[in-house]
């Protein structure tokens, strides 16, 4: 991807503590701080265009350094491999007046796996337990909370991610610089550190090498644990930039925000993107601050949502996996052996940012929870509802409907485009069922009074702004007979499933209108035929039954449709042995 990728930290921060112990020493860190709350990206700043805007800028005001700068790019390697105590000459960017500068730094930490330089200006603000603290989370510890705290930064993410990129490598390390970034941010914003994509090229104006930006004004004031954590940010971009340079900014990011959890810092809330999902999954606000951070949020969400189902190797090959959007993440469930496409993993997401923790399918929750509450229903019903109702969704996005105290009610989806509808049943507070609802089919609710509340999630899987729209209506709930069934309905319909959930022996009870002829279908909820439990019968119009054992069949959705004639009309039936 073109540009630079800058983390900016608005405020808060995290303090380093090294345990004692001189071979077990790990970063901790508090869990009521956010190691950085307010993060953007200034990758519009650092482009092609920018940059060539900046050189320009550079030779009219300071034709020196604009020679020294062209005169640069003619060397294959512009520095041998140091030693400490030597200096070097880099060149930065002034975002304010989007000119080239040099810095004169000093190598001070010579390790195993990086380098650090100190800006020669600021010597006296970086001091050497700064430097320290720095190095052993590069190159030997990480946090308490870390995949492994026994090895640093570094080492973890590329355990994770892979390895930097070899064309500027020097020496098998990676460079940070110590240096007050000019960001040009004002209202306390700044940019704490970034990689450039520019310094992979051999371009006028860049350093050709592998190499990060620090901050050591604003960024080391916000505290060690928070530089540390955006270089784990950081470090991810530069090796993801190694294994796909035009991956999309949401993939990019939530790997880096990910990065930042694996190394064992704190997460960032992601409570304002919850409280509004319908945003389309690749939309980046680049010039607008206040709405950039739900965009992190979302990256970072649906990234650790993935790791979280498919593990650190889906990561892995992520990378390397060159499709783009979505087509991206089914690419690399493959990779990895996994049948799952990118649809399932995303009708999985919509519903685990609502269950978020407390259901007993893994698909549906969070093992490590975020620090933020339950995504935010966008329609509220309440005993009363509407008969008609649609929401447009974003591509890629959830938009929710909560229906509390529903009492029965049946309900049918319709769009003319891909989604799908995950319903969430709940008894109390407690999430008791998920169901995935299939296109313009009716669905019979809560007929029996279990549920307090039904939540609907609707997903977009296409890529443009998709209307889904839906029918509902009350219906009376469920008396029983002597037999125990559930009494019929003047119209042709599944009137009952006894038991519920369905253990053995089911009876599934449906009323006829007329004398033609029935058929009464199971399937899975992905559309799939199962049984057929009735095949063209007649029957006398009233209430019949037919038996189903359920034993043979694997827990989970069914859905029963009975047809008869022009007319349909489907059930849910769950399995629960």
């Amino acid at each position: 991807m073109s540009g630079s990728l800058n983390r900016i930290i608005a405020s808060g921060a995290l303090f380093l503590t090294l345990a004692t112990g001189a071979s077990a020493q790990t970063l901790s860190h508090d869990d009521t701080d956010h190691d950085a709350p307010g993060i953007i990206c200034g990758m519009e700043l650092t482009n092609n265009e920018h940059r060539d805007e900046a050189l320009a800028n550079t030779a009219r005001t300071n034709p020196e350094l604009y020679r020294q700068i062209i005169a640069s790019t003619k060397m294959p390697n512009r520095r041998a491999i140091a030693s400490v105590g030597d200096e070097h000459t880099f060149y930065s960017l002034d975002y304010a007046t989007n000119q080239y500068f040099e810095v004169t730094a000093t190598l001070v930490y010579d390790g195993i796996l990086a380098r650090i330089w100190v800006d020669n200006a600021d010597t006296a603000r970086v001091k050497p337990t700064v430097i320290s603290q720095l190095a052993r989370g590069l190159d030997s510890v990480s946090g308490t909370k870390s995949r492994n705290p026994a090895k640093g930064i570094i080492e973890n993410d590329k355990e994770v991610y892979g390895d930097t990129p070899k064309k500027w490598e020097i020496d098998g390390k990676t460079d940070f610089l110590m240096t007050d970034i000019q960001d040009g941010q004002t209202g306390g914003s700044f940019v704490a550190g970034y990689f450039s994509p520019f310094d992979q090229t051999g371009s006028s104006g860049s350093n050709m090498m592998n190499l990060l930006f620090i901050d050591s004004r604003q960024g080391l004031s916000a505290g060690v644990n928070a530089l540390l954590s955006t270089i784990a940010h950081e470090f991810q971009h530069l090796i993801h930039y190694g294994k796909n340079p035009s991956s999309d900014i949401v993939f990019n990011e939530g790997c880096s925000e990910v990065a930042s959890i694996l190394c064992g810092f704190k997460d960032r809330a992601n409570t304002t993107y919850l409280s509004n999902t319908n945003v389309s999954m690749f939309k980046w606000n680049y010039n607008d601050g206040s709405k950039v951070l739900a965009d992190y949020e979302r990256a970072m969400t649906f990234m650790h949502y993935l790791k979280e189902q498919y593990g650190e190797q889906f990561l892995t090959k992520f990378l390397v996996t060159r499709s783009s959007g979505m087509q991206r993440v089914t690419d690399a469930l493959k990779a990895i052996g996994k049948t799952a496409t990118w649809q399932d993993a995303l009708k999985s997401f919509a519903a685990a940012n609502y269950l978020v923790k407390s259901y007993n399918d893994s698909r549906y929750i969070y093992q490590y929870l975020l620090s933020s509450s339950i995504a935010k229903a966008a329609t509220i019903y309440d005993s009363a509802f509407a008969a008609n109702g649609s929401v447009s969704v974003q591509a890629y996005a959830a938009s929710y409907v909560n229906y509390k105290n529903p009492g029965g009610m049946k309900i049918r989806f319709k769009s003319s485009q891909n989604y799908s509808v995950m319903a969430m049943m709940y008894e109390g507070t407690t999430p008791s069922n998920v169901v995935e609802l299939s296109d313009n089919t009716d669905y019979t609710f809560n007929d029996d009074g279990r549920y307090d509340r039904i939540v609907f999630a609707v997903v977009n899987l296409s890529s443009g702004v998709n209307s889904v729209s839906w029918t509902a209506e009350h219906v009376a709930l469920g008396v029983e007979d002597n037999e125990g069934a559930v009494a019929a309905t003047a119209k042709l319909a599944v009137t009952a499933i006894a038991p519920t959930p369905s253990v053995g022996q089911t009876t599934i009870s449906f009323n006829t209108v007329s004398s033609a002829p029935v058929t009464m279908q199971l399937f899975g909820v992905n559309g799939e035929l199962v049984s057929t439990l009735v095949d063209g019968e007649r029957y006398e119009p009233g209430t019949h039954q037919v038996m189903v054992d359920a034993g043979t069949l694997s827990n989970g959705a069914y859905v029963v449709r009975l047809v008869q004639g022009t007319t349909s009309e489907s059930r849910v039936m769950l399995v629960m042995k």
